[in-house]
């Protein structure tokens, strides 16, 4: 399988999460967690059933099915939607490292993820939660955090999809449909919403400023019946 490996900036003081794979699958870059807080990836795949979904620890295939020692790192699958998401919470710097999405069944590789842990107080880009729920029909709002120094950077939510759509700041009205961005460049921060969700808009969304990247999956629920 032909590799494209990224090259991995050092970002002091961040968690710097790389994803390498083939040209043609998904993968997230240069993603910035701060130190002792959780972040969730999604690991997409190929259907594959019987399959079981992991997260290995180090650069070779042969290091698998090693799980990587992270007390508090969980695995959930949605084969609906050919992704595996990895939680991992409360990172330290002892969880740095290569880790590896892997389809167990075979060892098939997926995508590499570059962790490392630093301490600093402003990440390049940054999401409060990144695992939003919703209800059918209302709408949600995503903030998007930056630094100063990507301040004059595009700003772009798009989905996870190939060719899928991106909104921009750049763009003249900064909508598409029913999604509206608005940069707040004094506060450093940029606002996605989504108005009427549909059971479509379910699923993975990059915030992206430049070459950062942060995954933000939201969740569409039911309207609750009021008693």
């Amino acid at each position: 399988m032909f590799m494209k490996t990224y090259t991995v900036k050092d970002t002091v003081g961040h968690i710097s999460v790389v994803f390498a794979g083939s040209q043609s699958e998904k993968r997230v870059r240069n993603v910035t967690v701060l130190k002792g807080q959780s972040i969730t990836v999604p690991c997409f795949y190929h259907r594959c059933d019987a399959c079981t979904k992991q997260l290995c620890k180090g650069e070779k295939e042969a290091n698998c099915p090693v799980r990587s020692n992270v007390a508090s790192m969980s695995v959930s699958d949605d084969p609906v939607q050919g992704v595996f998401t990895v939680s991992m919470k409360d990172l330290q710097k002892k969880d740095s490292g290569m880790y590896m999405c892997v389809l167990d069944r075979n060892g098939h590789f997926l995508h590499y993820i570059y962790v490392q842990v630093c301490s600093i107080d402003t990440p390049d880009m940054s999401v409060k939660d990144n695992m939003v729920e919703a209800q059918l029909g209302d709408s949600v709002t995503v903030h998007c955090f930056y630094s100063h120094s990507y301040r004059d950077r595009e700003k772009k939510w798009c989905r996870s999809e190939k060719n899928s759509f991106c909104v921009r700041s750049w763009t003249r009205g900064k909508s598409r449909q029913r999604v509206t961005l608005k940069v707040d460049s004094a506060l450093g921060v940029f606002s996605v919403t989504v108005r009427d969700l549909e059971q479509k808009d379910r699923g993975w969304y990059w915030c992206s400023v430049g070459d950062r990247l942060f995954p933000v999956h939201i969740s569409v629920t039911q309207k609750r019946q009021s008693k």
